[in-house]
């Protein structure tokens, strides 16, 4: 999978109180995610996703707010996920997942692309598909260091986030929106505006033979820090469906072959498709119409 996401002011400082802001430390921010999955057993998924920066980042001039300058592609934190279905199955109305993701330090700490630590996020997800609609909610808790070079104490977090979507066109299409976010759990500010990140995003969906098409967009809607003004999706994955299962093989009925006022000289079986009395045991004829007859009616 490739995915676009791209965040108008991510990072920016607001004065208190009054919530007025005062400059960006990041006004443009520019990820490509490169995803990779695989399902074992149609129980579980184990995925690798590596974000590359593209935009331009910060280089301040008077140590708060600058502008962007241009630079190169630079790897970010990367992220290995595991996730095993509990309960449920595949598209059924509920099931429950338990699973959890290992951050990479791949990025330079320096450059605002991580903490510079490995740490690790478990995640339980419940989630469900009914006709013409689906949905899911997912939380977890997470650590995060505190950064060197700014004062918003951080420690340990709340991710959650919360989505729906409606299905149309056989399923092939799925729009809706979707809320996620992160909270401190502990310290003064715990779960306080200025340090929860929430964000809002409507979103589109297309299935077009293997390939899935994705698009949305929506608002922050706290102060947190990395919660953007704006935050724009864009995204391609290859997907084929499983194949279906093949069809059952007919039910067959042991029938006794006998002949009048003897002993049963075979035993045959007789599918469904050709028994001309399924429901009642019964005799085998080369006649369609008495095959399968009971004794008597035979």
């Amino acid at each position: 999978m490739l995915l676009g996401d791209y965040a108008y002011r991510p990072l920016s400082l607001y004065s208190e109180p009054g919530d007025v802001r005062v400059g960006d430390i990041v006004k443009n921010q520019l990820l490509v995610h490169v995803a990779a999955g695989l399902t074992l057993w149609d129980r579980l998924l184990v995925a690798a996703d590596m974000p590359l920066t593209l935009s331009p980042t910060p280089e301040p001039d008077d140590g708060w707010t600058s502008d962007v300058v241009a630079v190169g592609i630079r790897c970010r934190r990367s992220a290995l996920s595991v996730r095993g279905r509990l309960v449920g199955a595949a598209r059924s109305p509920a099931s429950l997942t338990l699973g959890g993701h290992v951050f990479v330090p791949t990025g330079n700490k320096d450059k605002y692309g991580g903490d510079g630590k490995v740490h690790g996020t478990p995640v339980l997800g419940f989630s469900g598909e009914i006709p013409m609609l689906a949905y899911a909610a997912t939380a977890g808790v997470t650590s995060v260091a505190r950064p060197a070079s700014l004062t918003a104490p951080l420690a340990r977090k709340l991710i959650f986030g919360g989505a729906v979507g409606l299905l149309l066109a056989d399923k092939m299409l799925q729009i809706g929106p979707e809320v996620y976010g992160t909270t401190v759990m502990v310290g003064a500010n715990r779960f306080s505006r200025t340090t929860t990140n929430v964000e809002g995003i409507l979103g589109l969906r297309a299935r077009l033979a293997a390939f899935v098409l994705g698009a949305g967009a929506g608002p922050g809607f706290t102060r947190g820090m990395g919660t953007p003004a704006l935050r724009a999706l864009l995204s391609v994955a290859y997907a084929p469906e499983p194949a279906a299962p093949p069809p059952p093989p007919p039910r067959l009925r042991r029938q006794s072959r006998r002949s009048p006022g003897s002993r049963p000289i075979a035993i045959t079986m007789i599918p469904d498709r050709n028994d001309a009395c399924p429901d009642e045991p019964g005799v085998a004829s080369d006649d369609p119409a008495k095959n399968g007859l009971p004794a008597a009616s035979a």
